[in-house]
Protein backbone atom coordinates (compact mmCIF):
# COMPACT_ATOMS: atom_id res chain seq x y z
CA UNK A 1 0.00 0.00 0.00
CA UNK A 2 1.34 3.65 -0.65
CA UNK A 3 2.29 5.55 1.67
CA UNK A 4 -0.26 8.82 2.58
CA UNK A 5 2.64 11.35 2.25
CA UNK A 6 0.02 14.36 3.26
CA UNK A 7 -0.40 12.67 6.80
CA UNK A 8 1.75 13.56 9.56
CA UNK A 9 1.47 12.64 12.84
CA UNK A 10 1.25 15.28 15.98
CA UNK A 11 3.57 15.59 18.09
CA UNK A 12 2.03 14.43 21.74
CA UNK A 13 1.24 11.16 19.75
CA UNK A 14 3.83 9.55 21.95
CA UNK A 15 2.82 11.34 24.85
CA UNK A 16 1.58 7.69 26.73
CA UNK A 17 4.70 5.35 25.71
CA UNK A 18 7.27 8.18 26.13
CA UNK A 19 10.62 7.18 27.59
CA UNK A 20 9.39 3.53 27.13
CA UNK A 21 9.65 2.76 23.56
CA UNK A 22 12.48 4.52 21.77
CA UNK A 23 11.79 6.94 18.60
CA UNK A 24 14.07 5.18 16.64
CA UNK A 25 11.79 2.11 16.73
CA UNK A 26 9.91 3.79 13.96
CA UNK A 27 12.89 3.38 11.37
CA UNK A 28 12.49 -0.48 12.16
CA UNK A 29 11.71 -3.18 9.61
CA UNK A 30 9.53 -5.62 11.08
CA UNK A 31 8.02 -8.92 8.96
CA UNK A 32 5.13 -10.86 10.89
CA UNK A 33 5.22 -14.18 9.47
CA UNK A 34 1.40 -15.65 10.24
CA UNK A 35 -1.45 -12.86 10.63
CA UNK A 36 -4.25 -14.86 12.58
CA UNK A 37 -5.26 -14.05 15.99
CA UNK A 38 -1.44 -13.99 16.77
CA UNK A 39 0.21 -12.44 14.47
CA UNK A 40 -2.55 -9.60 13.77
CA UNK A 41 -2.58 -8.73 17.10
CA UNK A 42 0.97 -8.35 17.55
CA UNK A 43 0.73 -6.17 14.24
CA UNK A 44 -1.82 -3.70 15.52
CA UNK A 45 -0.09 -2.98 18.98
CA UNK A 46 3.66 -2.77 17.42
CA UNK A 47 2.15 -0.36 15.26
CA UNK A 48 0.63 1.84 17.93
CA UNK A 49 4.00 1.80 19.96
CA UNK A 50 5.73 3.15 16.54
CA UNK A 51 6.74 0.75 13.76
CA UNK A 52 6.23 2.14 10.38
CA UNK A 53 7.16 -0.46 8.31
CA UNK A 54 5.88 -4.19 8.39
CA UNK A 55 6.44 -7.04 5.27
CA UNK A 56 3.00 -9.31 6.16
CA UNK A 57 2.95 -13.21 5.26
CA UNK A 58 0.04 -15.08 5.54
CA UNK A 59 -1.79 -17.51 2.55
CA UNK A 60 -5.05 -17.63 4.11
CA UNK A 61 -8.10 -15.03 3.94
CA UNK A 62 -10.53 -14.00 6.44
CA UNK A 63 -13.52 -16.36 7.76
CA UNK A 64 -16.39 -14.91 10.36
CA UNK A 65 -14.29 -17.48 13.05
CA UNK A 66 -11.96 -15.39 12.67
CA UNK A 67 -13.65 -12.44 14.17
CA UNK A 68 -13.70 -13.80 17.53
CA UNK A 69 -10.44 -13.53 18.15
CA UNK A 70 -8.35 -11.31 15.38
CA UNK A 71 -8.01 -7.30 15.19
CA UNK A 72 -10.69 -7.64 12.10
CA UNK A 73 -13.92 -7.02 11.27
CA UNK A 74 -17.02 -8.17 9.10
CA UNK A 75 -15.84 -5.95 5.77
CA UNK A 76 -13.01 -8.50 5.87
CA UNK A 77 -14.66 -11.42 5.24
CA UNK A 78 -13.49 -13.05 2.08
CA UNK A 79 -9.98 -10.93 2.07
CA UNK A 80 -6.94 -12.44 2.58
CA UNK A 81 -5.37 -11.73 5.87
CA UNK A 82 -2.45 -9.57 5.00
CA UNK A 83 -4.35 -7.04 2.73
CA UNK A 84 -6.93 -6.33 5.66
CA UNK A 85 -4.02 -6.29 8.22
CA UNK A 86 -2.28 -3.76 5.94
CA UNK A 87 -5.55 -1.89 6.12
CA UNK A 88 -6.49 -2.07 9.81
CA UNK A 89 -2.61 -0.43 10.41
CA UNK A 90 -2.93 2.11 7.81
CA UNK A 91 -6.19 3.02 9.76
CA UNK A 92 -4.51 3.48 13.02
CA UNK A 93 -1.53 5.63 11.21
CA UNK A 94 -1.53 6.37 7.66
CA UNK A 95 1.99 6.17 7.14
CA UNK A 96 2.72 3.21 7.64
CA UNK A 97 3.75 0.88 5.05
CA UNK A 98 3.05 -2.52 4.09
CA UNK A 99 4.27 -5.38 2.26
CA UNK A 100 2.44 -8.43 1.84
CA UNK A 101 2.74 -11.90 0.38
CA UNK A 102 -0.32 -13.86 -0.09
CA UNK A 103 1.06 -16.95 0.56
CA UNK A 104 2.88 -19.86 2.50
CA UNK A 105 6.31 -18.07 3.94
CA UNK A 106 8.18 -21.67 2.43
CA UNK A 107 6.48 -20.65 -1.01
CA UNK A 108 8.79 -18.09 -1.25
CA UNK A 109 11.97 -19.93 -0.40
CA UNK A 110 13.99 -18.53 -2.49
CA UNK A 111 13.74 -15.06 -2.36
CA UNK A 112 14.23 -15.22 1.37
CA UNK A 113 17.66 -14.37 1.86
CA UNK A 114 17.45 -11.07 -0.06
CA UNK A 115 13.56 -10.41 1.60
CA UNK A 116 15.20 -10.99 5.38
CA UNK A 117 18.30 -9.34 5.58
CA UNK A 118 16.41 -6.00 5.79
CA UNK A 119 14.41 -7.00 8.80
CA UNK A 120 15.67 -5.83 12.26
CA UNK A 121 13.13 -8.38 13.98
CA UNK A 122 10.55 -11.22 13.09
CA UNK A 123 7.29 -12.77 14.88
CA UNK A 124 7.35 -16.09 13.83
CA UNK A 125 3.12 -16.79 14.39
CA UNK A 126 2.60 -19.40 12.34
CA UNK A 127 0.50 -22.51 11.97
CA UNK A 128 3.09 -24.79 10.45
CA UNK A 129 5.94 -26.34 12.11
CA UNK A 130 7.74 -26.74 8.81
CA UNK A 131 7.40 -22.78 8.61
CA UNK A 132 8.57 -22.41 11.89
CA UNK A 133 11.79 -24.28 11.02
CA UNK A 134 12.17 -22.80 7.85
CA UNK A 135 12.33 -19.00 9.51
CA UNK A 136 14.78 -20.64 12.85
CA UNK A 137 17.66 -21.58 9.74
CA UNK A 138 16.94 -18.97 7.59
CA UNK A 139 17.25 -16.04 10.24
CA UNK A 140 19.97 -17.46 12.45
CA UNK A 141 21.91 -18.20 9.33
CA UNK A 142 21.02 -13.92 8.40
CA UNK A 143 21.87 -12.84 12.13
CA UNK A 144 18.37 -11.80 12.30
CA UNK A 145 16.64 -12.01 15.62
CA UNK A 146 13.05 -13.84 15.59
CA UNK A 147 10.40 -13.90 18.49
CA UNK A 148 8.69 -16.93 17.92
CA UNK A 149 5.32 -17.48 19.61
CA UNK A 150 3.07 -20.74 20.16
CA UNK A 151 -0.27 -21.74 21.69
CA UNK A 152 -0.54 -24.76 24.16
CA UNK A 153 -3.92 -27.27 23.39
CA UNK A 154 -6.68 -25.05 24.15
CA UNK A 155 -5.18 -21.63 24.65
CA UNK A 156 -4.55 -23.07 28.56
CA UNK A 157 -1.05 -22.01 27.85
CA UNK A 158 1.70 -20.77 25.97
CA UNK A 159 5.14 -19.86 24.85
CA UNK A 160 7.58 -16.46 23.63
CA UNK A 161 11.14 -18.12 22.16
CA UNK A 162 12.89 -15.10 21.73
CA UNK A 163 15.93 -16.44 19.43
CA UNK A 164 18.99 -13.91 19.04
CA UNK A 165 22.03 -15.55 16.79
CA UNK A 166 24.47 -13.16 18.90
CA UNK A 167 23.54 -14.63 22.43
CA UNK A 168 20.90 -17.49 21.82
CA UNK A 169 20.62 -20.73 21.04
CA UNK A 170 18.19 -21.47 17.64
CA UNK A 171 14.44 -22.58 18.10
CA UNK A 172 14.78 -26.12 17.20
CA UNK A 173 17.78 -26.89 20.08
CA UNK A 174 15.39 -23.98 22.97
CA UNK A 175 12.51 -26.35 22.00
CA UNK A 176 13.79 -29.76 21.73
CA UNK A 177 15.81 -29.33 25.10
CA UNK A 178 12.97 -28.46 26.98
CA UNK A 179 10.73 -30.93 25.36
CA UNK A 180 13.51 -33.66 26.47
CA UNK A 181 14.01 -32.13 30.06
CA UNK A 182 10.00 -32.15 30.72
CA UNK A 183 9.10 -34.99 29.26
CA UNK A 184 10.21 -37.20 32.27
CA UNK A 185 8.29 -34.48 34.51
CA UNK A 186 4.88 -33.85 32.70
CA UNK A 187 2.92 -35.85 29.40
CA UNK A 188 3.98 -33.37 26.45
CA UNK A 189 1.43 -34.52 24.58
CA UNK A 190 -1.41 -32.71 26.86
CA UNK A 191 -0.07 -28.98 25.48
CA UNK A 192 0.73 -30.36 21.83
CA UNK A 193 -2.55 -29.25 19.42
CA UNK A 194 -3.90 -31.65 16.87
CA UNK A 195 -2.61 -31.41 13.29
CA UNK A 196 -3.86 -31.82 10.27
CA UNK A 197 -2.61 -35.07 8.70
CA UNK A 198 -3.10 -34.23 5.50
CA UNK A 199 -0.73 -30.83 5.80
CA UNK A 200 0.59 -30.79 8.63
CA UNK A 201 -0.52 -27.53 9.84
CA UNK A 202 -1.61 -27.12 13.50
CA UNK A 203 -5.89 -26.84 13.74
CA UNK A 204 -7.82 -24.13 14.54
CA UNK A 205 -9.12 -24.75 18.58
CA UNK A 206 -11.77 -23.53 20.59
CA UNK A 207 -10.16 -21.08 22.62
CA UNK A 208 -10.71 -17.17 24.24
CA UNK A 209 -9.15 -14.65 22.76
CA UNK A 210 -8.24 -12.97 26.11
CA UNK A 211 -6.23 -16.00 26.69
CA UNK A 212 -4.27 -16.23 23.01
CA UNK A 213 -4.04 -12.42 23.64
CA UNK A 214 -2.45 -12.60 27.08
CA UNK A 215 0.34 -14.67 25.60
CA UNK A 216 1.22 -12.06 22.39
CA UNK A 217 1.52 -9.23 25.21
CA UNK A 218 4.21 -10.81 26.71
CA UNK A 219 5.44 -11.40 22.78
CA UNK A 220 4.66 -7.37 22.37
CA UNK A 221 6.88 -6.19 25.38
CA UNK A 222 9.62 -8.64 24.25
CA UNK A 223 9.60 -7.83 21.12
CA UNK A 224 9.70 -4.06 22.07
CA UNK A 225 12.82 -4.52 24.43
CA UNK A 226 14.50 -6.31 21.70
CA UNK A 227 13.75 -3.41 19.27
CA UNK A 228 14.78 -0.57 22.07
CA UNK A 229 17.62 1.83 22.39
CA UNK A 230 19.80 0.89 25.78
CA UNK A 231 18.99 4.52 27.33
CA UNK A 232 15.04 3.23 27.06
CA UNK A 233 13.18 2.03 29.86
CA UNK A 234 12.21 -1.53 28.11
CA UNK A 235 15.39 -2.35 26.64
CA UNK A 236 16.39 -4.30 30.21
CA UNK A 237 13.35 -5.75 30.40
CA UNK A 238 14.51 -8.54 27.64
CA UNK A 239 17.82 -8.11 26.92
CA UNK A 240 19.55 -8.71 29.68
CA UNK A 241 17.62 -12.00 29.65
CA UNK A 242 18.43 -12.72 26.35
CA UNK A 243 22.40 -12.20 26.83
CA UNK A 244 22.71 -15.06 29.22
CA UNK A 245 20.49 -17.42 26.73
CA UNK A 246 17.61 -17.04 29.45
CA UNK A 247 15.20 -16.47 26.29
CA UNK A 248 12.16 -18.93 26.87
CA UNK A 249 9.37 -17.75 28.24
CA UNK A 250 6.33 -20.49 29.40
CA UNK A 251 2.92 -18.92 30.22
CA UNK A 252 -0.46 -20.59 31.92
CA UNK A 253 -3.61 -19.35 31.65
CA UNK A 254 -5.23 -22.19 33.91
CA UNK A 255 -4.83 -22.89 37.36
CA UNK A 256 -3.56 -26.49 37.60
CA UNK A 257 -1.89 -26.30 34.17
CA UNK A 258 0.95 -28.33 32.68
CA UNK A 259 4.46 -28.03 34.76
CA UNK A 260 3.48 -24.90 36.96
CA UNK A 261 1.80 -27.05 39.69
CA UNK A 262 5.00 -28.35 40.16
CA UNK A 263 7.35 -25.58 39.77
CA UNK A 264 5.07 -22.77 41.40
CA UNK A 265 3.66 -24.96 44.70
CA UNK A 266 5.54 -23.39 47.10
CA UNK A 267 4.46 -19.79 46.01
CA UNK A 268 1.51 -18.26 47.97
CA UNK A 269 -1.50 -16.85 46.11
CA UNK A 270 -0.92 -19.09 42.82
CA UNK A 271 -3.89 -18.99 40.55
CA UNK A 272 -3.75 -18.22 36.91
CA UNK A 273 -1.81 -16.66 35.30
CA UNK A 274 1.49 -18.01 35.94
CA UNK A 275 5.33 -17.60 33.96
CA UNK A 276 8.30 -19.42 33.83
CA UNK A 277 11.35 -18.00 32.45
CA UNK A 278 13.91 -20.87 30.61
CA UNK A 279 17.70 -20.84 30.13
CA UNK A 280 18.15 -23.45 27.10
CA UNK A 281 21.73 -24.58 25.36
CA UNK A 282 22.39 -25.18 22.13
CA UNK A 283 23.48 -28.55 20.64
CA UNK A 284 27.44 -28.47 19.45
CA UNK A 285 26.44 -30.48 16.20
CA UNK A 286 23.01 -28.05 15.87
CA UNK A 287 23.10 -27.51 11.87
CA UNK A 288 21.62 -24.29 12.53
CA UNK A 289 23.44 -22.70 15.97
CA UNK A 290 25.93 -25.26 16.85
CA UNK A 291 30.28 -25.49 16.33
CA UNK A 292 31.02 -23.56 13.15
CA UNK A 293 31.94 -26.80 11.40
CA UNK A 294 28.65 -28.24 11.71
CA UNK A 295 26.46 -25.18 10.78
CA UNK A 296 24.79 -25.55 7.18
CA UNK A 297 23.68 -21.68 5.74
CA UNK A 298 20.38 -21.36 4.28
CA UNK A 299 20.72 -22.08 0.84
Amino acid sequence: MKNNTAFERPKDWRNRIKGLVSESIGLKNIAVVGCGSVGSYIADKLARCGIKQFTLIDPDVVEWPNLSRTVFGHNDIGSFKVNALSQHLKNIFPDINSTTFECEVQTISDQLPTIFKAFDLVVAAVDDPRGNGLLDRLCYSLGVPVVFVGIYKGAKGGEVIAVNPSSTPCFGCATGGTREVLSDLVNIKDIQRDRDYGTNKLMAEVALGSDIHFVCNAAVKICLSMLSDSNNLLYSFANDQIKVGVHYLMLGMDPSYYIFPSTHKEAIGQHAFQSLWLQTTRRDDCPRCGVVDFRIPYK
